[in-house]
């Protein structure tokens, strides 16, 4: 049994041979081929697959430095909502805080290059984990409305600075996730990027202010 050409893996073709005792009523056309959908052969299992990529490098592992089997997909399907969200908050802050800390005044010309490639980096962590925030957040259970409540408060918190944040390449799409333009490392000015995510941002300021709202009230027991 093989994929049928031109189709990608998800239909299978195969005769059917007819049991020697039919039962009652049973018919069948042996003229014609049976489809067999792939996906519902029992050990392929649907998995829901978030609707943004995520980078697994070095700078999201010490984002979720406290358990790092938080930034696999497969362990979170199978992890509780509310330790995905503990694990994703500790991790947004920790984003929040690195790219507060950036040294954005830095014009070294001999290391210009790297120094916004790690910066990229950077913000591309604190992207993935922003993204998790609102994927673990949306998890919560109807009782938890103040955590449903602040996760939909970060999400108007970055369509209110949509603008601000488009002119440096990142976008968020219909549910919020945030996204990072491939162009954006080519460029990227430091000056720019400080005034939104610098130390003395009113976004990231809010931001976290959200985010520690939500620790407040993760209900770890649930």
């Amino acid at each position: 049994m093989s994929p049928r050409d031109g189709v990608e893996g998800s239909l299978y073709f195969c005769k059917y041979n007819e049991p020697s005792t039919p039962s009652p009523g049973f018919k069948i056309s042996l003229d014609r081929p049976i489809i067999l959908l792939r996906n519902n052969i029992p050990h392929e299992r649907n998995r829901k697959v978030s609707s943004f990529s995520v980078s697994t490098n070095y700078y999201l592992r010490s984002l979720y430095s406290a358990d790092r089997s938080m930034i696999n997909k497969t362990t979170r399907a199978e992890t509780k909502a509310s330790s995905l969200q503990k694990a994703d908050q500790d991790a947004l802050r920790k984003g929040i805080r690195a790219l507060a800390d950036w040294d954005y005044e830095d014009e070294d010309e001999n290391k210009k290059k790297t120094v916004k490639a790690n910066f990229y980096k950077n913000l591309k962590a604190f992207a993935d984990a922003y993204n998790y925030t609102l994927e673990s957040g949306d998890k919560a259970s109807p009782d938890d409305s103040t955590i449903r409540h602040s996760v939909n408060n970060i999400r108007s918190l970055s369509k209110k600075y949509s603008e601000e944040l488009s002119s440096l390449g990142i976008k968020t799409d219909s549910k919020g996730y945030m996204k990072i333009s491939d162009s954006a490392l080519d460029n990227i000015d430091l000056d720019n990027y400080e005034e939104i995510f610098g130390k003395d941002s009113k976004y990231m300021k809010a931001l976290s202010q959200y985010s520690k709202h939500v620790s407040s009230h993760i209900n770890e027991t649930a």
